[in-house]
């Protein structure tokens, strides 16, 4: 090999290792700002997760008397469908029996 084709092969490699340098640099750059931006959303959640368990805190009681007058809605729900239905086989039997 001769010393013309050596700084040839040497100025190549010195080329790709600045390639591989600036890429890095990118792929740096790129991680930092993401790691920020993570950051930034682990904040945030964190704050929104705060606030959900002081809400949970404070309406806990008005959720339980929700669920309490959904469960008395449904029984009364219940309750006037069987008596719908009771008093329209009164009415059938009436009907069959001619009264």
């Amino acid at each position: 090999m001769d010393s013309d084709s050596t700084v040839k092969l040497i100025v190549r490699i010195s080329e790709k290792l600045e390639t591989i340098d600036n890429r890095l640099n990118t792929m740096n750059e790129t991680l930092v700002r993401n790691t920020v931006s993570l950051e930034e959303h682990i904040r945030r959640t964190n704050l929104l997760e705060a606030a959900h368990s002081e809400l949970d805190k404070k309406y806990a009681p008005t959720k339980e008397r929700m669920d309490k007058l959904t469960f008395v809605g449904a029984l009364m729900a219940g309750a006037l469908a069987m008596g719908g239905a009771v008093a329209g086989i009164s009415a059938a039997i009436h009907r069959l029996l001619g009264q």
